[in-house]
């Protein structure tokens, strides 16, 4: 049976890899069991085409659909976290940081949390038998616009955080995606100045040079453009499930530097008991010797929010984060939020200065991210399966000392292999890329 979910969700280029055929199997397979679907989508050409297609066949097949328009996936994580009724599930039509020509399918499990493989796995058969779209159902589900959930949800962003403020004004990145039509107005309600810069998708305009996997781009055209020292970008992706900021100074707050000022600042605060942080193998190993100067011993997870997920399920956690920006409270939300993160970070800190007072003791090792692109997943495959390729892992797996790594691994969502050098210095991780560049030139 083909795998169609990965790391998160299923995605592919749209109406090429991911077609209408696979949204219309989905949602009648979803409909088979769940008798509520909650739907979102975010700003892509493709995304109200896909939405469309789920609405139709889950429709048809017999199940409700709350339609909540464009908005972030932890927007649908919230609605199904606070829902007491039975057999809901949702799905947002998003490719997250992706470029606007992919799309996907993030399935939320009741609960608000991501669907165990197992579940994807039994999902993946149902969307597999030959008679699915002939299935009958004698009733027709309601559509039911969801203008007042995402009230709902808008709502206990405005009231969660109420220590939020900014000295400042916050120069909001919207990515030209789901948050673009009120990121805004969350920061407002706590009386917290801001500008808003790409918050006008066309459909073709998400993620492109804005938003977190571009902030660098996006911090040097907005304090070359004016903004005052005093003033701290915010900058979220696609779907709204990831955020970072950036000083004026040039610093880049990722989620390893936020799980570490959010540590200092609630223990700086009063927090006590016996609490732990989750980070994944991504993080640096600066970034861990530093929260590690905390008095916390973080729990090291694989890479992606599922397992930082699986890993908070345990219990006892203040927060996981992932360097990408993902960021979970796991008593306040299932998932990550970049609106709640920012929020939760505001409370903390309440100005550029407090924010540069914090770094000082936070002392990351250097860390260069290398992407090999391949023509495809298969070719990927093949790639990492060979000989030489276990070999070349096993040079590295020898070499590896406590204050420097190489830490390689394919992509979960693309056909991309991606390469982490950590080491102390820039200068110590010149010799590993080179090396690795001669072997993958080479292949």
């Amino acid at each position: 049976m083909k795998r169609l979910f990965g790391t998160d969700g299923i995605r592919g280029v749209a109406n090429e890899d991911l077609t209408l055929q696979v949204a219309a199997s989905l949602a009648r397979a979803l409909a088979l069991s769940h008798r509520q679907i909650y739907l979102g989508m975010d700003t892509r050409e493709s995304s109200p085409m896909f939405a469309g297609q789920i609405v139709a066949s889950a429709l048809s097949a017999g199940a409700d659909v709350y339609d909540l328009g464009v908005i972030g996936t932890p927007a649908i994580a919230y609605v199904l976290s606070r829902l007491k009724s039975a057999h809901p599930i949702g799905i947002v039509v998003t490719a997250s940081h992706n470029p606007y020509y992919d799309n996907g399918l993030k399935v939320i499990a009741p609960g608000g949390g991501k669907l165990p493989v197992g579940e994807e796995r039994r999902l993946e058969g149902a969307m597999a038998y030959s008679g699915l779209d002939q299935v009958k159902n004698p009733r027709i589900g309601s559509y039911v616009p969801g203008k007042s959930l995402r009230g709902e949800y808008l709502d206990y962003l405005k009231s969660v955080c109420p220590r939020a403020s900014f000295e400042g004004t916050l120069a909001l990145d919207c990515a030209n995606g789901a948050l673009s039509g009120y990121a805004a107005s969350v920061f407002r309600a706590h009386g917290i100045a801001c500008t808003v810069l790409a918050n006008r998708p066309d459909g073709r305009n998400i993620n492109a040079g804005v938003g977190t996997t571009s902030i660098d781009q996006v911090r040097r055209r907005v304090f070359r453009d004016g903004a005052r020292p005093k003033d701290l970008l915010v900058s979220f992706d696609g779907d709204g499930d990831r955020v970072m900021f950036s000083l004026s100074s040039g610093m880049v707050i990722d989620g390893d530097a936020l799980s570490y000022l959010i540590l200092k600042g609630e223990l700086e605060q009063g927090r006590q008991g016996n609490f732990g942080i989750a980070l994944t193998k991504m993080s640096t190993l600066g970034t861990i010797r530093s929260i590690r100067s905390l008095g916390v011993v973080p729990t090291i997870t694989e890479v992606g929010d599922r397992a930082l997920g699986e890993a908070l399920r345990d219990g006892g956690y203040l927060l996981g984060a992932e360097q990408s920006g993902h960021v979970i409270f796991p008593d306040e939300m299932p998932t990550g939020d970049g609106l709640l993160t920012a929020l939760r970070f505001l409370s903390l800190y309440h100005s550029e200065r407090e924010i540069r007072w914090a770094l000082k003791t936070y002392h990351p090792s250097y860390q260069e991210l290398m992407n090999f692109s391949f023509r495809s997943r298969e070719d990927l495959d093949n790639f990492t399966e060979s000989l030489a390729y276990r070999k070349f892992l096993g040079e590295f797996a020898k070499e590896q000392q406590g204050e420097s790594r190489v830490y390689i691994r394919p992509s979960g969502t693309e056909p991309i292999l991606r390469v982490l050098l950590d080491f102390p210095t820039k200068n110590e991780a010149a010799e590993a890329r080179a090396r690795i560049m001669d072997f993958m030139e080479a292949r």
